[in-house]
């Protein structure tokens, strides 16, 4: 035996539903048209439904939204979680061995679709690359070697943050450890944002973009390393680093560099005070050592509001 006839309630009118309700006469006829919009987004109205090709036009998506706005009920709606807004991280070097930040990218390898992977781990404060490798795999267990081999060569000093992004090895186990056992605090970019971790990003470029390397690819994993290798001696070493007043990495993490910048402020202000006509500003180049590095610079709202507190 059937039990009794469930009662069909009609569906709890959308948003959308506050606009089309009051154009009811123009949709005589076309009741269950009108039972169907009201639980679907503007977006999906002209699109799915295809009213404008049963001769009707009611609004644009951004006049369904106005009334959306202005009824208060523009919110998240489905049942999935609600998107969070992260702030990016903003941690602060103010000297070599504070922050490092660490990422992987490709490298061509012989043929197409074979690559092979490289490593780099850089002092934020400096630019030096304290930690490289070349690998045919990522893996967390492979930066994290790369990471504790780091700290040995600074003389087994572990950096107070280690900045990656979002990606697999970066969160795996076995860097999670050895930051746990080193006490480094882990931080990453947001999610789905590509420039949070800029410096890294940029030395991947210069890299790539780097003459003599072979953009038809690494013959060998092996020919990959000792390319990287002698590209890491002279980038740390020899590479006037424009972000650095154009002293080396190597001269920024020891602590040269200030004094290589007073010697050039001093030669350019004995210049100016030969011939003031040729400077049309007033003042030379700026020699001033780089005091602190950002891991992303911070907005203006937040400067302002770290400045007052």
């Amino acid at each position: 035996m059937h039990g009794p006839t469930p009662t069909l309630h009609a569906p709890l009118l959308s948003p959308v539903s506050l606009y089309v309700k009051p154009l009811v006469p123009t949709l005589t006829g076309n009741c269950q048209l009108f039972g169907q919009l009201g639980g679907r987004k503007p977006a999906k109205i002209n699109r799915k439904f295809g009213v404008a090709d049963k001769g009707i036009y009611l609004a644009s998506e951004s006049s369904f939204y106005r009334v959306i706005r202005k009824a208060k009920q523009l919110r998240h709606r489905s049942r999935s979680r609600h998107p969070k807004k992260r702030q990016a991280s903003v941690g602060c070097a103010n000297g070599p061995g504070e922050i490092w930040v660490a990422d992987i990218s490709w490298l061509t390898g012989p043929v197409v679709g074979v690559f092979y992977y490289l490593y780099f781990v850089m002092d934020l404060f400096s630019r030096k690359i304290v930690g490289y490798e070349v690998y045919d795999s990522q893996s967390s267990e492979n930066l994290a070697k790369v990471v504790y081999r780091a700290t040995l060569k600074e003389g087994s000093k572990a950096p107070r943050i280690l900045h990656q992004d979002n990606g697999s090895p970066m969160k795996g186990t076995a860097l999670l450890r050895l930051c746990h056992s080193l006490g480094i605090l882990p931080s990453y970019s947001r999610p789905g944002v590509s420039d949070d971790n800029p410096h890294i990003e940029a030395l991947f470029r210069t890299t790539k973009y780097w003459p003599g390397y072979p953009y038809g690819g690494f013959a060998t994993i092996d020919e990959a390393r000792e390319w990287i290798y002698k590209f890491v001696i002279y980038y740390n070493n020899h590479h006037r680093h424009s972000s650095l007043k154009f002293v080396t990495p190597a001269e920024m993490h020891t602590g040269k560099a200030a004094a290589i910048l007073s010697e050039r402020r001093s030669l350019y202000e004995s210049a100016k005070a030969k011939r003031p006509e040729r400077w049309i500003s007033g003042t030379t180049r700026d020699w001033t050592p780089t005091t602190q590095t950002w891991i992303t610079p911070p907005s203006s709202e937040q400067t302002e509001r770290r400045n007052t507190a």
